[in-house]
């Protein structure tokens, strides 16, 4: 498992509605990765993103292509 925190609070939207998160939470399973938002309380939000591990170097290649404002 590892987690990242942002250096702002962002929001997320889950399944007790709109929240603020302040990172997120990454947790390795059998064939994929899971990731969690953190809730502005450290705590891991009800909802995430299941991504397979031959899907993690087209996501990693969309997100560097993603350019800061």
């Amino acid at each position: 498992m590892a987690q990242i925190t942002f250096k702002q609070t962002t929001n997320f939207t889950g399944r007790n509605g709109y929240m603020k998160c302040s990172g997120i939470d990454i947790l390795e399973c059998t064939d994929t990765i899971m990731i969690a938002p953190l809730t502005s309380k450290g705590n891991i939000g009800r909802c995430d993103i299941t991504v397979p591990y031959e899907s993690i170097p087209d996501l990693i290649e969309q997100l560097k292509a993603i350019k800061a404002p």
